[in-house]
């Protein structure tokens, strides 16, 4: 998709209509070589790396995909007390353990709280009374 490439970021090579045909593909692959050619020449490794790596960091890493999920959970969630705590916390650093167990009792229904607290101390995350949510949200994606 055009969104996902920006012209700092290198080309998306124009489509072929017909690419399952002998021309077609022909003709796309001289446009997709063209392309190949020209990256290769202008070092757009070097020129453009930093910037996609960012790029997708910041828009389809798994942590801005949580994040995103985290940021819709009032739209999602029929309980307001769950998309209350998430808001609570999605722009912060730390959150409770108390507000955190809450919230994995929520959204872990059957698990029991000894479970969560469980997971909680093994992640790493936890200090005194208070939750690292980043550290938490690592530990979480590795899982």
């Amino acid at each position: 998709p055009t969104e996902f490439v920006k012209p700092g970021q290198g080309v998306l090579v124009e489509e072929e209509a017909d690419w399952r045909t002998e021309p077609g593909m022909k003709r796309l692959g001289s446009k997709v070589a063209a392309q190949v050619t020209k990256a290769l020449q202008m070092n757009w490794k070097r020129s453009m790396g930093a910037s996609c790596v960012d790029f997708v960091t910041t828009n389809f890493s798994t942590l801005a995909q949580v994040r995103g999920m985290l940021s819709n959970m009032e739209e999602w969630s029929c309980s307001s007390e769950v998309a209350t705590c998430f808001r609570n916390f999605t722009g912060g650093s730390q959150i409770s353990k108390q507000q955190l167990l809450q919230l994995l009792n929520k959204l872990l229904p059957g698990r029991s709280t000894t479970v969560c607290e469980q997971m909680l101390e093994s992640s790493g995350a936890l200090h005194c009374e208070a939750v690292d949510y980043q550290k938490f949200l690592a530990f979480l994606m590795q899982a």
